[in-house]
């Protein structure tokens, strides 16, 4: 079974392993996958195999940030036993103490724990991608992982918080009364998605973007503000001189915000309207691969 507006797709156990059928086609699911299919889902597979593999990658994005967190951990520790060594600026490793030679070896470990769980994930949307899906909830995944999450050119200022964006321009604010200093601004969804910003904890039922979009009828300007608990606060200008009748598109965009990567709908939106004044703008390749944090 699937989506309504989806594929017909079904899962067939085999002496060969697990299959995925997809209308005519059956397409045999790596054995990794599999494993990683069967731990998640103990008692069994769903009878819908788009929701077991959309939640298998949820998991695995929520892996992923656990294991970004116990990196940055071993990595502080790690550092702070080196500093305490004898001869630290000439650090030899017959010269580490315990403690560095326990957070050297909890720290290999954690970076490794990482490079894992990213592997897994890429191994997971490279599979989902390679299935050619372009309806429902697969369809949906497939193109928002392919289009490009690092920050679009055509962003011409960024500020590290919504009070320093205010700041910037007091007409961005609300000027007296209730709410006075905060953005006075239409607002266009609250919980866009973009790839890396997301709460991995949140199911696919339920909004995990981290991405408000505003109109700023004063200025006419749109932005666009992230706040979320493990990325830092940032607001993007997302165009100047932008017309009222931007928000209805915008609005029409709102019944995919819990797609991945819906953010991004909204620049290449933005960037294809010819009544906004949008600077910097400048064409990217898709890709494959999942945007990953630092490590």
């Amino acid at each position: 079974m699937s989506h309504p507006h989806g594929p017909d797709l079904t899962w067939a156990h085999t002496a060969r392993g697990l299959q995925l059928r997809l209308d005519a086609s059956v397409h045999s699911v790596p054995r990794e996958i599999t494993h990683q299919l069967l731990r998640r889902f103990s008692r069994g597979l769903s009878p819908t195999p788009d929701a077991d593999l959309l939640e298998l990658e949820r998991h695995q994005r929520e892996v992923i940030l656990d294991a970004e967190r116990d990196w940055e951990q071993t990595e502080q520790r790690f550092i702070d036993a080196r500093d305490m060594c004898p001869d630290a600026p000439r650090h030899r490793s017959r010269h580490c103490s315990a403690e560095h030679r326990q957070a050297r070896t909890e720290h290999r470990a954690s970076t490794e724990t990482l490079h894992r769980a990213r592997v897994d994930n890429r191994q997971l949307r490279r599979f989902i991608v390679s299935l050619g899906v372009e309806s429902g909830p697969l369809g949906a995944a497939r193109e928002g992982w392919l289009l490009p999450a690092e920050r679009p050119g055509m962003v011409s200022a960024v500020w590290p918080s919504a009070e320093d964006f205010v700041r910037a321009d007091a007409r961005r604010a609300v000027s007296a009364g209730w709410g006075a200093g905060a953005i006075n601004a239409e607002i266009v969804g609250a919980e866009w998605r973009r790839e890396g910003d997301d709460d991995p904890t949140v199911s696919a039922d339920a909004s995990s973007g981290a991405w408000t979009i505003g109109y700023i009828q004063a200025t006419q300007e749109l932005y666009a503000h992230r706040l979320c608990a493990h990325r830092p606060e940032e607001v993007w200008l997302l165009a100047n001189s932008a017309p009222p009748s931007i928000l209805r598109r915008l609005h029409q965009l709102q019944r995919r915000i819990r797609e991945p990567n819906s953010l991004i709908r909204v620049v290449r939106a933005i960037e294809l309207s010819r009544d906004i004044d949008v600077q910097g703008t400048e064409d990217r390749e898709l890709c494959h691969a999942p945007c990953e944090a630092p490590a």
